[in-house]
């Protein structure tokens, strides 16, 4: 009771639970109206394209079906981000212990576990709509190497509804929003091989983009992340074992992104060495 009382943690659950099973059906009804509004919009463009450029046309562009595909994905890029910057820097509550986490001040001085986002009731469902989209339409983007993003999406979906559900770690949640903002670059790297452009400076200025995009927000944040993470601990044990081991997997997304870091410093340096081997030819 003195943690919880330290914490803060019983006068949020008495302050924001109320009505919960209103909270409860609004979450879960945002969460698959957003899904079907994602569906509807991969349907009006894979029937509507072809009625506005003529079939002939469409039927000579590679992969079809995956350009629309990841268009959505830039759609969703697009919209989220700023949603998660907008709410970060306007709620007053997050800002203020956002702030406290970047000036490294002590982990009992800021609580990033309960400070909450009223908006986050529909912001969150966005983007957890457009991950059980991208999970109906499975078997037409699904590929060997795709199998993180699968199990990326599946462990999205569940934590990041337990997290709405139990009114906790919004500022997280808005975070990885805010981190859609270097994902339309990978997209366009596709689009770019798709169209045979794969030579072009334009493949090459934005695969640099991407990098260094991808570096500064993923990256680059990535140690205050794991300190505001290390600091919320005390206030995850306050929760029933299922949610507090559910919230340790939250350590699992800044790992993947050095991994995928990792993967596109790779790529980089072979494309560099392959126009390097060129040019001296």
């Amino acid at each position: 009771w003195e943690k919880q009382k330290k914490f803060g943690f019983v006068e949020k659950m008495i302050e924001f639970r109320t009505p919960w099973n209103e909270y409860r059906t609004q979450i879960i009804t945002n969460s698959f109206l957003f899904s079907l509004l994602w569906l509807f919009i991969y349907i009006g463009l894979s029937f509507g394209i072809p009625v506005l450029i003529g079939k002939s046309r469409v039927s000579k562009i590679q992969n079809f079906d995956k350009c629309v595909i990841k268009g959505i994905s830039i759609i969703h890029a697009i919209l989220v981000a700023p949603i998660g910057i907008y709410y970060s820097v306007y709620n007053k509550e997050i800002a203020t212990e956002l702030l406290k986490l970047i000036s490294f001040e002590s982990g009992e001085n800021y609580d990033l576990v309960n400070a909450n986002c009223p908006e986050t009731v529909w912001a969150i469902p966005i983007t957890i709509g457009y991950f059980l989209f991208e999970l109906y339409i499975l078997p037409r983007w699904y590929a060997p190497n795709q199998l993180v993003m699968v199990i990326h999406h599946v462990f999205s979906i569940l934590l990041w509804t337990l997290a709405l559900l139990e009114y906790s770690i919004h500022p997280y949640l808005l975070y990885y929003l805010f981190t859609e903002l270097s994902s339309p670059f990978p997209q366009f790297r596709w689009f770019l091989e798709n169209f045979g452009l794969k030579s072009s400076k334009l493949y090459i200025i934005n695969g640099l983009i991407m990098v260094l995009s991808f570096f500064f927000i993923r990256i680059v944040t990535t140690p205050w992340y794991f300190i505001a993470l290390w600091n919320s601990m005390p206030r995850f044990a306050l929760f029933l074992p299922y949610q507090y081991y559910a919230f340790h997997c939250m350590a699992i997304p800044p790992l993947l992104n050095i991994m995928w870091m990792y993967q596109m410093i790779v790529g980089a340096i072979k494309l560099v060495s392959k126009k390097e081997k060129k040019r001296r030819e």
